[in-house]
C-alpha cells in the first residue's frame, strides 16, 4: 500500500470491486435484514470459457424461473458508474494456404503470408455493418495474432491470424461469424469455428437493481448516468438467463492487466457504502 492505493497483480481487477463487495456484505448483514435476500458470488473463469458464472447461473435456475431474482451487481473496475451495456465477443482464426518452398526458388512456392496480406487490410479498412450502439459505439474487428513460417529459408506455407470481433446488442453471434467467414473466404481465407463466444449486455436502464445503484449514486453525490462499457464480463450470462444486471466497481480499466495495477482504497470503501445503500434502497423510483 503506498499514498492510498493498493499496489498488486488483480489489485484492480478484480480484487477491488470483490474487497467492496465483502465488505458491503458485512455491513447488510448488521443491523435490520436488506429488502432481498444478498448473495455475494466470487466466480472463476471470467476471461475463458466462464464456468463459474454459468455454475452460478445453474444454480440460480429454479429461483429465476419464478422471478425470485430481482438484478444482480456484477464487479468490474467501471470507476463507480453504472454500467448498463457492454460488448459481447466472437475470436475466430483465419488462415490462408500456399505452397511451401525454399527462399531461393521463390517462384516455386505460393507465399501464404503473402496471401494473408489482402485478408489483413480487409479486417482493418472495413468496420462491420452494423449501426452503432448509442452507449457503445460501432461494432469492430481487430486482428490480434498472427502466425506464419518455420524457417528464414522457407516459404511458408500456411498463415494463421486469429481475430476479436466485438459485437453490439441485439447481433446473433453464430450470424455474426458466419458473415465473416463468407467475407473472409471471398478473398481465399479459411476461417475455422469460433474458439470465445461472449454475448453483449444491454440491461434496461429502469430496471430494479440499476434505479437503485442509481439513486445511491445520486445521494452521495457521484455521476449516476448509465454508462456503456467496451469490454465483456459475467453479467452478459446473467442476462441473458434472465437476471438484469449492472456492472460496477471501483478502480479503472486502464489499471487493470499493468505492471503497476493498483486501486484507490478510499474508491473501494466508497462502493461498499453506494452498494449497501443501492440494497437497502430498492424499490423505489426509476433513474432520469
Amino acid at each position: 500500500m503506498r499514498d492510498g492505493r493498493l499496489y498488486g497483480r488483480g489489485a484492480c481487477d478484480a480484487k477491488g470491486p470483490l474487497a467492496a463487495f465483502l465488505l458491503a456484505v458485512a455491513e447488510l448483514a448488521e443491523g435490520e435484514p436488506p429488502p432481498y435476500t444478498v448473495v455475494l458470488a466470487g466466480v472463476c473463469d471470467e476471461e475463458h470459457a466462464y464456468r463459474g458464472v454459468l455454475r452460478l447461473v445453474d444454480a440460480l435456475a429454479e429461483r429465476v424461473a419464478v422471478g425470485a431474482v430481482v438484478g444482480a451487481v456484477v464487479g468490474e473496475p467501471t470507476g463507480l458508474v453504472p454500467a448498463v451495456a457492454h460488448k459481447g465477443v466472437v475470436r475466430y482464426t483465419a488462415r490462408t494456404m500456399g505452397r511451401a518452398g525454399h527462399s531461393s526458388r521463390p517462384e516455386e512456392a505460393v507465399n501464404a503470408i503473402t496471401l494473408m496480406g489482402p485478408v489483413i487490410a480487409h479486417l482493418a479498412d472495413h468496420v462491420p455493418g452494423v449501426p452503432p450502439h448509442p452507449l457503445l459505439g460501432h461494432a469492430t474487428r481487430t486482428v490480434t495474432r498472427i502466425r506464419g513460417g518455420t524457417g528464414p529459408n522457407t516459404v511458408p506455407g500456411s498463415c494463421e491470424v486469429d481475430v476479436d470481433r466485438r459485437t453490439l446488442p441485439g447481433e446473433d453471434l453464430e450470424t455474426v461469424w458466419a458473415h465473416d467467414r463468407a467475407e473472409l473466404a471471398a478473398l481465399g481465407a479459411e476461417v475455422d469455428p469460433p474458439f470465445t463466444v461472449d454475448p453483449a449486455l444491454d440491461t434496461r436502464p429502469d430496471a430494479e437493481i440499476v434505479t437503485a445503484l442509481c439513486r445511491a449514486l445520486a445521494d452521495h453525490d457521484r455521476p449516476s448516468e448509465v454508462r456503456g462499457m467496451p469490454f465483456g464480463t459475467d453479467a452478459s450470462k446473467l442476462a441473458r438467463a434472465g437476471v438484469p444486471s449492472v456492472v460496477f466497481g471501483p478502480g479503472s480499466v486502464a489499471d487493470a492487466h499493468a505492471a503497476a495495477e493498483s486501486v484507490d482504497l478510499a474508491e473501494v470503501t466508497l462502493a461498499a457504502r453506494l452498494v449497501v445503500a443501492a440494497v437497502r434502497g430498492m424499490g423505489g423510483s426509476p433513474c432520469n
